[in-house]
């Protein structure tokens, strides 16, 4: 594990926690799918989605199975205590931060299941915004320049 600079899309949101919290943050590099940026306490483990698709659909997409590996994955597969769910609008992320156990709960009791990701090998569950935002610990918004615009624009 290493520390990036902040113009990636985990560096941006590493920084945000940590200026909140007062606290070094680490972005995972790498094949690594415990989690995407920790503190250094290790207290906030995060898991970072970005939703390019949740703007139009109103709905925020959750995996929890890879069928081609055959193994959990996501909601499922991670072992991040937070889940972030990160929305593009226009230059601004929507985040909605979930405690991963709240998570869960949206899954089960609002989740549609579906099936997608890369060569459809994904089980995931939509979850409608408005539904998903109750189980959301907070919510907040960050503001890109046009540098970090660009990498959004990439997903």
């Amino acid at each position: 594990m290493q520390w990036l600079q902040t113009d990636t899309l985990g560096g941006i949101i590493a920084r945000r926690y940590s200026d909140e919290l007062k606290e070094p943050f680490f972005v995972a590099v790498g094949d690594f799918g415990q989690w995407d940026i920790c503190s250094n306490s290790k207290t906030y483990k995060v898991e970072i989605k970005v939703d390019v698709s949740a703007g139009e659909s109103g709905n925020l997409c959750i995996e929890y199975w890879n069928n081609s590996l055959n193994k959990p994955s996501g909601i499922l597969g991670t072992e991040a205590n937070y889940w972030l769910h990160v929305v593009p609008e226009a230059k601004t992320l929507k985040c909605y931060e979930f405690k991963i156990e709240e998570l869960h709960k949206a899954v089960i009791e609002h989740g549609r299941v579906t099936s997608g990701g890369d060569f459809g090998n994904s089980c995931l569950c939509l979850i409608p915004v408005s539904k998903a935002s109750q189980y959301a610990s907070r919510q907040f918004t960050i503001e890109l320049d046009e540098k970090a615009v660009a990498l959004v624009c990439y997903w």
